[in-house]
């Protein structure tokens, strides 16, 4: 595949499950299209990482620090959403309940309902259409991070945490998507797929604020091909584009070995969000700067000190 709809994407998604198929890397395409009513979707579920918006319960002041994630759901060739999901400070519970679709005849139509969760879903559908593909379930979740600040100036959504590839990895959708601002990032899973090392992940965190999405992306493409994970970043109005390994990269992933790698956290419902351990990355980060600061302290030192010498060598003190 070069280039595809997301929906058309998820029926190949359901196709696979139903033939208990385990993509490759090859199999992805370079490029997907993102449909109107899926971008409407993405930016009503990034309003949940905003300060004073509309949020579940009500309006509140402020930006809850929850995560939030919604579920959906492919039937007849579009993808229908559940409605978005409020986890806690650390993690949410994918909605993943889902009845099975009840069908009454209207005239040359299906009038077709079902409930992903709370939501109820109803749809007319040409029988055509159903005669010809009658794939159903779901094939994607979207969750959101929540803005952590970690400067007066500076703010950040966080990268994927462990926790969120281990569900990818354990439950029944091969494509797991997370929220930026105006941005999808998109992982999807493969037959090469490994345990992953955390460090990786906190380091396109790290990446992240140093140089924003431009900087993760040339993270991954240096280091995170010994995960056997497909990556793909776009903004809403545009495709995502397939992330490509560096070819350095790549081969030195497939000499990996799975001892040399850590195994994931014991929670696998749940998707886990990696700002529980900012407070570590800024430690780092500020530990980096003083490091810097001493050094650059160092440097002044002796170019003073030497300074002085040759001052006194040439008699001028």
């Amino acid at each position: 595949m070069s280039e595809v709809y997301l929906a058309k994407l998820s029926k190949i998604n359901l196709d696979w499950k139903k033939q208990s198929y385990r993509p490759k890397s090859s199999d992805w395409p370079n490029a997907i299209y993102l449909e109107e009513n899926v971008v409407k979707e993405l930016k009503y579920l990034e309003d949940f990482t905003k300060e004073k918006t509309f949020g579940i319960g009500g309006i509140r002041n402020g930006s809850t620090g929850w995560e939030y994630s919604e579920t959906a759901v492919y039937l007849g060739g579009e993808l229908f959403f559940s409605k978005p999901k409020a986890g806690d400070y650390n993690s949410v519970v994918p909605e993943l309940k889902i009845s099975k679709p009840v069908v009454n005849p209207t005239g040359d139509k299906l009038d077709i309902k079902f409930s992903i969760g709370d939501k109820n879903v109803s749809t007319l559908l040409k029988r055509n259409i159903l005669e010809e593909d009658n794939s159903f379930g779901p094939v994607f979740i979207v969750h959101t991070h929540p803005k952590s600040r970690v400067s007066n100036n500076k703010e950040i959504y966080t990268f994927f945490s462990t926790a969120d590839l281990k569900f990818l990895h354990q439950s029944p959708i091969y494509m797991l998507g997370m929220i930026s601002k105006n941005t999808l990032w998109l992982v999807c899973e493969t037959n090469e797929f490994n345990s992953i090392n955390s460090e990786l992940l906190h380091g396109a965190t790290m990446a992240e604020l140093e140089g924003g999405d431009e900087a993760i992306k040339k993270y991954i493409q240096e280091n995170l091909a010994s995960t056997g994970l497909v990556f793909y970043h776009g903004t809403f109005g545009s495709k995502l584009k397939r992330i490509e390994f560096d070819k350095y990269q790549f081969s030195k992933a497939l000499t990996q070995t799975i001892e040399q790698v850590k195994v994931f956290p014991e929670n696998s419902k749940n998707l886990g969000n990696p700002n529980t351990e900012l407070g570590r990355l800024k430690t780092v980060k500020a530990k980096k700067d003083q490091m810097q600061t001493i050094f650059l302290g160092i440097v002044l030192s002796l170019m003073i000190i030497s300074l002085l010498i040759l001052l006194k060598i040439t008699g001028i003190i």
